[in-house]
């Protein structure tokens, strides 16, 4: 199986020629060559991240890096490159080895303008999940359920201009994509295995964005900002179309420092968003009335199905509030933030168009000693449909021998006639097909993640710490025709003390 499109390679040629290019414009700055290690023995309580899955384990990880910086008066450009293993005890096919590639830089080209820009990229080797299955009864067969190796890079650029000595604009834009290495099903591995899932849930995908702001400075207090920002995402569905969903916002901020100690942080705004899905498979409903044979007697039974229909395309739009507030306090010690925002995410292909969501934030950072430090952090979010329509689907029919045909519709809506196919013992009967039209579905879900992290500074060159995680979430769905669907909550909590190196050495 073959990497698609060299992501990775082609990722990092551009990354390096982009960071490397105001690097070598000054020379004569100061370089630091910064190696770094970092090691982590943890246990996880949900090693496969299934909703209500128990399967736990240590895991071991560790991770090399080395980082070079230059700097100096003009800016500074940074570039780092690491490796990432990790070794689960309770079940090999979860280890492996992750890699990537990651640096930014900021060059001043005149005393009102510069040129700013980053990039990433990243590739996650894929794993398999080993369990027992009937399969076609061969001994020793065993089934396996498959993630993909996968990769994502990103580069963006920007400048930004002083206007005047309070006021400054600033324009930006990236672009990325993430690239799954897909595996059909039914494929066998190396070890002639049986690769029984498909990989329809990982979806390629190209990210687009363009960024415009203008800040100006109020006082030595105040700040105010506008900003205007716009966000493609467009999917390719393995075997499901094509969807391409577009995101603009406008916001404009306000931040004050009330005090030495009091902050707030406010944002008010507006978004938009336009979700078009193309060559989308159809079904419909079919029933009738067949001949089935039970010892050499016929009789007429009941039998309903699918067929396919011509490929579709739906587009739905939709707008919403956004905004945002925060507020910090400072002691001498300690620092506490609390923030609420509102945000719209696209769903990238689903039916609505997008997503509300709410989220509560609260972090507070503790100096115990001179060296120690205690974080904790806790976040909430809400998710929300907002675009609950859905377009035509299947409808379920049910023939009868006594009563007239029924039909269901289980997302809501009425079921109609779009076209006829013929009897499939008698080509020359007619058969109409069915679906239904104007069903919907309300989603909401959850996500609690709750965060504990003690660092000490135990030489210059050398850290420890102990980090504790906890990640709670639920998914409610509601169908237009009334009935819940119930998905198990996802748990899952990481525990984990390690050590990390770092040390600098001058060019």
């Amino acid at each position: 199986m073959s990497f698609p499109k060299n992501a990775l390679s082609g990722a990092s040629l551009a990354l390096v020629a982009i960071l490397f290019a105001p690097l070598a414009a000054r020379a004569a700055d100061k370089t630091v060559l910064r190696p770094m290690f970092d090691l982590e023995q943890g246990w996880d309580s949900n090693i496969y991240n299934d909703s209500g899955g128990d399967e736990a384990s240590l895991v071991t990880r560790f991770s090399p890096g080395l980082w070079i910086e230059n700097s100096g008066e003009l800016g500074f450009a940074r570039l780092g490159v690491s490796l990432t293993g990790r070794s689960v005890w309770e079940e090999s096919n979860l280890s492996g080895i992750d890699s990537g590639a990651r640096g930014d830089f900021e060059r001043k080209l005149t005393p009102r303008l510069s040129l700013f820009g980053n990039g990433y990229v990243d590739y996650y080797s894929g794993y398999e999940e080993i369990s027992e299955g009937a399969g076609t009864g061969s001994p020793g067969e065993v089934l396996l359920s498959e993630q993909p190796s996968w990769a994502r890079n990103q580069l963006g650029t920007g400048l930004r201009y002083l206007l005047t000595p309070r006021t400054s604009f600033r324009l930006s834009g990236s672009a990325g994509r993430v690239n799954y290495e897909h595996v059909d099903p039914g494929e066998l591995n190396e070890d002639n295995q049986l690769i029984y899932s498909s990989t329809g849930d990982y979806r390629d995908r190209n990210l687009w964005s363009l960024r415009a702001g203008l800040d100006h400075q109020l006082s030595a207090r105040d700040k105010l900002s506008l900003s205007v920002d716009g966000d493609d995402s467009a999917y390719q569905d393995v075997g499901f179309g094509t969807n391409d969903s577009q995101i603009w916002k406008a916001e404009l901020s306000w931040d004050r420092n009330w005090s030495p100690v009091w902050s707030t942080e406010l944002s008010l705004g507006a978004s938009t968003t336009d979700a078009r899905r193309d060559d989308v498979p159809q079904f419909g409903g079919i029933g009738y009335i067949a001949v089935c044979v039970i010892f050499g007697i016929p009789f007429p039974c009941p039998q309903q199905s699918q067929v396919a229909l011509d490929q579709t395309s739906f587009s739905g739009s939709s707008s919403g509030v956004v905004g945002s507030f925060a507020i910090t306090r400072t002691f001498e010690r300690s620092l506490i933030r609390l923030g609420y925002s509102r945000d719209t995410q696209s769903t990238g292909g689903s039916g609505r168009t997008n997503f509300d969501i709410d989220s509560f934030t609260l972090s507070l950072t503790h100096r115990l000693a001179e060296r120690v430090k205690l974080s904790i952090s806790g976040n909430y979010a809400l998710q929300t449909s907002v675009s609950d329509e859905l377009p035509a689907y299947s409808a379920t029919v049910i023939p009868s021998l006594t009563e007239p045909t029924r039909f269901e519709c289980r997302a809501g809506g009425s079921a109609q006639i779009v076209g006829t196919v013929p009897h499939p013992q008698d080509p020359l009967d007619l058969i109409p097909v069915y679906q239904c039209f104007g069903g919907s579905s309300e989603e909401d879900r959850t996500y609690t993640i709750l965060t504990a992290r003690l660092d000490w500074q135990m030489r210059k060159q050398l850290n420890a710490f102990v980090v504790g995680r906890y990640y709670h979430s639920t998914k409610d769905q509601s169908l237009g025709s009334g009935e819940e669907i119930e998905t198990e909550d996802f748990d899952k909590i990481t525990l984990g003390v390690g050590l990390r190196c770092a040390w600098d050495v001058g060019l």
